[in-house]
């Protein structure tokens, strides 16, 4: 049942949904409760290809991850996954392969440009850290500027870790649902409020940026 991860993530990613894990939600406990280690890896894995094949299938995992994992092994695992991932994806923009990928993406290259090319590290933690664009297209872009690998990686390191940790919050919240009515309780109003309060983060920063300016 582990592998359903992988072969999900890859091959048939409309089956990977919350609902199809709960059908297993017992196995799945008890292969996490007896081989840890292995599953947190083959878990990794998943979200490394999720994330290089720019597939929709980053949320579900997410909370799939710390609806059976906890918040701290999901985020650790999410993290490491998504940013190894996000940095083949952008590696490969950079090659060869990175026409077709950059086309998908090139309608948003206007908005990254000046940024981008003054300040590519902050600018790149502030798109992780409050995305404002698609995950997959924040890893392609920066192939379009001169942007460094150690930027790129660093970047995507530090600033999905905050939202990766609510979202992970929120699906280790899930394992202790029992009615709809459940969903509004303390812990969700806290993690839906935190995840509130990233969105108000850009234009606070733009409204200190205009009074200093």
């Amino acid at each position: 049942m582990v592998s359903i991860f992988i072969l999900g993530s890859v091959y048939a990613p409309e089956y990977l949904s919350l609902e199809s894990l709960g059908r297993y939600k017992g196995q799945i406990f008890e292969l996490y409760n007896t081989q840890t280690i292995a599953f947190i890896l083959l878990f990794t894995l998943a979200y490394v290809l999720s994330t290089a094949f720019a597939l929709p299938t980053g949320a579900a995992l997410t909370l799939a991850g710390g609806f059976f994992m906890g918040t701290i092994a999901a985020s650790i695992s999410v993290v490491i996954g998504a940013t190894i991932g996000a940095t083949i994806l952008f590696i490969a923009a950079k090659t060869t392969l990175g026409e077709p990928l950059q086309k998908k993406v090139g309608k948003y290259a206007p908005k990254f440009k000046a940024s981008m090319e003054d300040n590519a590290f902050e600018y790149l933690l502030f798109l992780r850290f409050v995305p404002i664009f698609p995950f997959f297209a924040v890893n392609i872009l920066p192939s379009l500027f001169n942007i460094s690998l150690r930027t790129f990686f660093t970047s995507t390191f530090i600033g999905i870790i905050p939202g990766t940790t609510i979202y992970c919050y929120i699906g280790s919240t899930l394992s202790t649902l029992n009615t709809p009515g459940d969903i509004i309780s303390v812990k969700m109003l806290i993690a839906f409020g935190l995840l509130g309060a990233l969105a108000l983060i850009p234009p606070l920063l733009k409204k200190r940026k205009k009074t200093h300016a």
